[in-house]
């Protein structure tokens, strides 16, 4: 896995997110069946979701979520996250309708035309629709380096940001982090320098 993406699933991870990364978008025509492009990431976080921790009967905390995502706790949130090591930029193939309209069918995020709810996700960025009795907000997120251009209405976060949310939680709540066998290397590095007190 390219190392930014570990390093952007682990941080959607500590905020309560289910992903996957690089999955294929395969589209079948008259002749060919071809894969359109490949989405670095995408997240799904779930009504009321937490990262949390037990203590005791029906005690424990949840870890916070970082305010720059604009989490709903109620609603269902889908994120469809495109990862570049310099320069904030989409790729064009991963902003097509075809393309978004795929992710939406994947995750089943919403009842309305699927078709309709990826149109406004490509114009806009984002796109408020429903899924059953919860409100859910679909929207592309691009994880970058410095210097970002103008994003056409879709989110940036950047890269360094993300390396200090993750660093941040991960020494706000080391004795978590001790306790815990982690599997996910990009959240174990940054565990590890925690742990020995190195300062990025």
């Amino acid at each position: 896995m390219d190392p930014a993406v570990g390093l952007v699933q682990a941080y959607l991870r500590l905020n309560s997110f289910f992903t996957v990364t690089e999955y294929p978008v395969v589209w079948q025509g008259k002749s060919e069946v071809r894969t359109l492009t490949d989405i670095d990431v995408l997240a799904l976080r779930l009504p009321d979701a937490q990262h949390w921790v037990g203590s005791g009967s029906q005690q424990g905390k949840a870890l916070d979520c970082d305010p720059i995502l604009n989490v709903d706790p109620p609603s269902i949130q889908m994120i469809i996250g495109e990862v570049k090591e310099g320069k904030a930029r989409l790729n064009p193939g991963a902003t097509s309708q075809r393309v978004i309209e795929s992710v939406i069918r994947r995750f089943g995020c919403c009842d309305e035309n699927p078709a309709k709810v990826a149109r406004a996700v490509m114009e806009k960025g984002s796109a408020d629709t429903r899924l059953g009795s919860h409100p859910c907000r679909i929207h592309i997120v691009v994880f970058g380096g410095r210097g970002t251009h103008d994003s056409r209405g879709f989110q940036l976060i950047e890269l360094s940001h993300v390396v200090q949310h993750v660093i941040e939680c991960a020494r706000r709540h080391s004795e978590v982090m001790r306790a815990s066998p982690i599997k996910d290397d990009a959240l174990g590095l940054m565990a590890l320098l925690v742990k020995l007190d190195v300062r990025i």
